[in-house]
């Protein structure tokens, strides 16, 4: 999704410096979130087969497909928060 690519070219903070040099970037996100979120963006829904016990394991993968997802969700919540906080702290008369 629009998603992966963007964290590509978004920058990240280590030791309190944010750094910006692509292939840090792309080596930090590949480090961390990229796996989750791929698999949670995988169409599980296209492993469905006829057999019933294929149909078994494939609910199995979509739970966890959907687990994934709401990793994420949790994870945009929680930047979300703290984008909030950094608004606060702007905000706040000197």
């Amino acid at each position: 999704t629009v998603d992966i690519g963007l964290n590509f070219m978004t920058g990240f903070f280590k030791d309190g410096l944010q750094v910006m040099r692509e292939r840090l970037i792309v080596w930090n996100y590949l480090r961390t979130w990229f796996a989750l979120d791929v698999l949670s963006t995988f169409p599980w829904f296209l492993l469905s087969g006829d057999d019933s016990s294929a149909n078994t394991s494939t609910l199995k993968f979509t739970k966890v497909g959907k687990f994934l997802r709401m990793v994420k969700l949790l994870r945009i919540m929680k930047l979300s928060s703290l984008l909030a906080s950094v608004e606060d702290v702007l905000h706040t008369p000197m």
